[in-house]
């Protein structure tokens, strides 16, 4: 971490101990919000967001946190005269406390986060090229999710990487599953806090560099619980490593630049109230939430970095944030990591499946074909779980005994084709260009193309 000046520091502290704990000392300044003006305010609010809290004692409670947030936004809004505060938001009625609680994780990031090192130096060719890029333009950025009230910022700020990532490696993009991390993954902490780069490692370490699909493995934390580990979800993306980028926003923008989005932590502490702009001041002091950067315009005035949060798209802009690029904001360059995806596992147009064929008269008559979708983690009958692939000159056959194609694997590599005897006859896999089957539960259907003799139906797709 940067060195600080001492004075500034100091009066950094000091006002954001007056925002945060001192309302009897605002309540003396003419910040003072009057209690009329509040009520009118706070009475919208609580019909925007359907909060009738009811009891007395509730009301009061929040009424009060409410006009300490006037305060708050008013404070925010006099030092960035680019962004906006204000208290139409969903935590506006929330202490910073009590938000931080629910939603940042500063005790993780204090107690892990000083293990976190650099692994990578990005060339000084490539700094300079790229004034602006925003990754959602291009198709490899998913929707805005929400954690909930659940600290697994660090969950949604991996996957959202991944993701990137891998549509970036010519693959569809698709939305992976935060939950396998937060009930899963046994080097973080749940709901309690974790770190992007523990979870790429205990992704490539413990399961096998996969992440299964949002679908496959919903979210069921929102509401600060972990589920069991259940891990028998659909493989959506596999990663082969992870690096951590320089304290340098030079060098994090050439990256983001070139390669695309970027997991990064930041002190959110004064995001409660956003509501959009591009913050100026945002009195970083400590690493405290995990999100996800998309892009950048270095032609704008001022320039900034755009942000993807995992609160919902009802907060900020959409669900974004702006920061202002060049002054570390939120100390955005504290923490910049991504994980990198293996060329091989680029995915091409062909072939998209595998037809499994079983004859009872060579591999021409009387036969009963089974089509797997390639790169899916699918049930076996016994057990476990498997996998296939159609590479240029072999099939391949991944059989794993554990439930979500994780951990070791048996592996059977046949050339495509080749007519085969087996127990119950002959065996021939033939891959295919374009099969025209969906994929339900494990199961393939609506098989649209004959291969050789007989018309391909669909069978339950289990190896």
């Amino acid at each position: 971490m940067a060195r600080r000046n001492p004075f500034f520091f100091a009066i950094v502290v000091t006002i954001l101990f007056v925002v945060c704990y001192g309302s009897a000392l605002i309540a003396q300044t003419p910040l003072g919000v009057d209690d009329f003006i509040a009520s009118a305010h706070y009475g919208r609010f609580k019909k925007r967001h359907g909060k009738p809290f009811g009891e007395d004692a509730e009301e009061g409670r929040r009424f009060n946190a409410f006009k300490q947030n006037m305060q708050t936004a008013y404070f925010l809004n006099a030092h960035n005269p680019h962004a906006h505060y204000d208290v139409s938001g969903k935590f506006a009625d929330l202490t910073p406390q009590e938000f931080a609680k629910l939603y940042l994780n500063p005790n993780y990031y204090a107690r892990h986060g000083k293990d976190y090192k650099e692994h990578v130096h990005v060339d000084d060719s490539v700094r300079s090229g790229v004034m602006s890029v925003d990754w959602r333009e291009k198709g490899v950025v998913t929707p805005v999710k929400n954690q909930g009230m659940c600290g697994s910022c660090w969950a949604f700020a991996t996957t959202g990487n991944i993701e990137g990532q891998w549509a970036l490696k010519n693959h569809s993009l698709v939305s992976l599953s935060e939950q396998v991390l937060v009930s899963c993954d046994n080097i973080d902490d749940g709901c309690n806090g974790g770190l992007m780069e523990q979870a790429m490692q205990w992704i490539i370490n413990d399961h096998n560099g996969t992440v299964p699909t949002e679908d496959s493995y919903p979210y069921t934390s929102a509401g600060g619980t972990r589920p069991p580990c259940h891990d028998n979800g659909t493989v959506g993306a596999k990663i082969a490593g992870y690096m951590s980028l320089p304290h340098d926003e030079e060098e994090i923008a050439a990256y983001v630049g070139k390669n695309g989005p970027v997991a990064v932590a930041v002190d959110a502490t004064t995001w409660q109230l956003y509501f959009g702009g591009v913050v100026t001041l945002c009195f970083g002091l400590s690493l405290n939430h995990g999100v996800l950067v998309v892009g950048f315009n270095r032609q704008a005035k001022p320039p900034y970095w755009i942000v993807k949060n995992s609160w919902g798209s009802s907060w900020g802009e959409k669900g974004y944030i702006r920061l202002a690029m060049g002054s570390n904001q939120c100390l955005l360059k504290n923490y910049a990591v991504t994980a990198t995806i293996d060329d091989s596992n680029t995915s091409h147009p062909s072939p998209t499946a595998l037809v499994q064929m079983n004859c009872l008269s060579g591999c021409a008559r009387l036969c009963t074909n089974t089509t797997y979708p390639t790169g899916v983690c699918l049930k076996r009958k016994n057990g476990g779980s498997a996998q296939v692939a159609c590479g240029k000159s072999e099939t391949v056959e991944l059989l794993y005994d554990s439930p979500g194609c994780s951990g070791p694997a048996n592996e059977a590599r046949v050339p495509p084709s080749l007519c085969m005897c087996s127990y119950a006859g002959y065996l021939q896999n033939v891959r295919t260009e374009s099969v025209a089957a969906v994929r339900t539960n494990d199961a393939v259907s609506n098989l649209a193309k004959p291969l050789i003799f007989g018309q391909p139906h669909a069978r339950h797709a289990e190896i």
